[in-house]
């Protein structure tokens, strides 16, 4: 998921396909298939993305997350979420 509000959106999306198959299945949301672990991924889509954009990252394979620039609550809410012993 990406909230782009910078005018990077084009950096963004070539940044994105770049990283594998590559899926839009709404405004804010695309399905990426690729090698990287969601880390990897964030830190190379955040890279063009300013203070105004957000991006959160899942692998639903690994069961993982990352995210850039979504506030310190969102974040906190996130790991709570997140944390849950399964």
């Amino acid at each position: 998921m990406a909230e782009i509000r910078s005018g990077k959106g084009m950096e963004f999306l070539r940044m994105l396909q770049g990283l594998g198959q590559v899926e839009r299945i709404g405004d804010s949301l695309w399905l990426l298939q690729a090698a990287a672990s969601a880390e990897d991924i964030r830190n190379v889509l955040s890279q063009p993305l300013s203070a105004d954009d957000r991006l959160f990252i899942l692998d639903s394979f690994e069961n993982r997350t990352a995210w850039f620039n979504i506030g310190s609550a969102m974040d906190k809410r996130i790991r709570d979420l997140w944390d849950v012993e399964r």
